[in-house]
């Protein structure tokens, strides 16, 4: 566990694959959004995509990142810092034309405020 301390910025690389494994970008998304939060999940740190438009995510040659200033990361409580995501892709099989993917999971830093 790597503990972040306040008033330090953060930057990781953001590994996206579907359930069969392949990778894929999050540009290939129609929408991707990312919530990170300690102990109160109803205060998130919000990362978007949308309509070529990035939020707290800067795309890369090869991989894409996610960037929290440290005035955003001084907002949250000290404890595990967790995330809980969620995309959509095109596809005509299902009603509202788009399938739609949501998980939860926890990062291996601790935001020590």
């Amino acid at each position: 566990m790597n503990t972040i301390y306040k008033g330090t910025d953060l930057v990781f690389d953001i590994y996206l694959s579907d359930k069969k494994g392949y990778p894929f970008r999050v540009k290939d998304t129609t929408e991707f959004i990312v919530e990170f939060f300690t102990n109160d999940c109803c205060r998130p740190i919000q990362c978007t995509y949308s309509e070529g438009s990035y939020e707290g995510i800067v795309e890369g040659k090869r991989i894409d990142k996610i960037v929290i200033n440290a005035s955003d990361l001084a907002k949250l409580e000290s404890g595990v810092l967790n995330y809980a995501y969620k995309y959509r892709f095109p596809a005509d099989i299902f009603d509202d034309s788009y399938y739609d993917e949501t998980g939860i999971g926890s990062t291996n830093y601790y935001i020590q405020n």
